[in-house]
């Protein structure tokens, strides 16, 4: 069976991928280019199907809240955001969405909709591309990589 790894980052509307049958050259590649382009970000090497997997895998939702330990509503909205748009993909969240993420992480708050708004007015949420719906601004990614930067 031959081998074809492949690395692929995204960051906002920035995306590289590196593939190859040897996985030696896309780790290089890869560190090559973090190098010279100052990224900072997780990424996995994934095999084809036809091939043993060998991914690193990524942390759970619950062990990245406990890595960042928000310790008001306003800093769950922040750390849910920000691991949903960087490990899951999402765009932008909604209130259904931090909800969801309140009963994932078995946070009780009583008002999500306030949380969010408090979130927005504190700079660490803007208004999204559609009514209702949010994304993390620079100060919260920020604060949310200062707090896994503390940990490490």
């Amino acid at each position: 069976m031959n081998a074809n790894f492949k690395i692929r980052i995204r960051k906002d509307q920035f995306e590289i991928e590196i593939e190859s049958s040897e996985k030696d050259f896309v780790v290089d590649k890869l560190k090559e280019l973090m190098d010279k382009l100052d990224v900072k970000t997780q990424s996995k090497i994934i095999q084809n199907k036809n091939t043993q997997s060998n991914e690193t895998k990524p942390k759970s939702f619950n062990e990245f809240l406990n890595e960042v330990s928000p310790a008001s509503a306003t800093e769950y909205i922040v750390a849910i955001t920000y691991y949903m748009e960087k490990v899951e993909g999402v765009n932008e969240i909604n209130v259904k969405d931090i909800k969801e993420g309140f009963r994932k992480a078995k946070f009780a708050h009583s008002n999500a909709s306030q949380a969010l708004i408090n979130a927005k007015t504190q700079g660490l949420l803007m208004q999204g591309s559609t009514p209702k719906h949010f994304t993390l601004t620079q100060t919260g990614e920020k604060w949310v990589e200062e707090k896994i930067g503390n940990r490490e």
